[in-house]
């Protein structure tokens, strides 16, 4: 398998987003154990494209997932894992999945990281740039976006998507930046709404 690696869930803008930039949390759990000398320039890259979009991310690592703790409506998890769901496709590189509540939407992504280094090795690639590519677009899966045919949304990584994604490309579109900047401002307004209801019910 030395062509197209598939993203089974589970055009380009030329500079940064022009405004204000939303934040999000990502709770990463690196089950797979994988080298911080591989993780941390991964994250980098993957926060570069996400910021390129608009949405600022801090990532919070974590040895464990509570999932007795509740999540702020700007909180996500991604797991870096050995393991992958099993009603994944045999060629997953990363997924997303609910939370148990269809309400708050996809809040959980991993990346199979396995995947990771076969793909790196057969198209002689960095393992970094490979998972940055796979976290962004899990990232973009859980704010609500959908694959396209172009950017870092796109359905499946080849060589040459890897490579550009190494020079600074692979990126979100306008619109698809739009669209999770709005999913991020949707998700807070309906975390604020019952606390504004009840500061607005008259006393008796």
């Amino acid at each position: 398998m030395t062509g197209m690696v598939f993203v089974c869930a589970l055009v380009l803008i030329s500079g940064a987003w022009a405004g204000n930039d939303e934040k999000i949390t990502v709770r990463l759990v690196n089950s797979a154990r994988v080298a911080d000398a591989t993780l941390s320039p991964g994250k980098q890259q993957a926060a570069r494209v996400l910021s390129h979009a608009g949405v600022e991310v801090e990532w919070r690592e974590c040895s464990a997932d509570p999932c007795a703790e509740d999540l702020a409506q700007d909180e996500f998890w991604m797991h870096v894992a050995d393991w992958r769901p099993a009603a994944s496709c045999v060629e997953t590189l990363g997924f997303t999945r609910l939370d148990g509540n269809s309400e708050t939407g996809a809040r959980v992504a991993g990346i199979y990281y396995p995947m990771v280094r076969q793909m790196a090795e057969n198209l002689a690639l960095s393992e970094a740039t490979i998972l940055a590519a796979a976290m962004a677009h899990e990232i973009g899966h859980l704010l609500g976006l959908g694959h396209s045919t172009t950017g870092v949304m796109c359905c499946a990584f080849n060589r040459a998507r890897i490579v550009e994604m190494s020079q600074g490309g692979l990126l979100f579109g306008r619109d698809q930046a739009t669209s999770m900047r709005s999913e991020l401002l949707l998700r807070t307004a309906a975390a604020l709404a019952p606390d504004f209801s009840r500061a607005q019910a008259p006393s008796r």
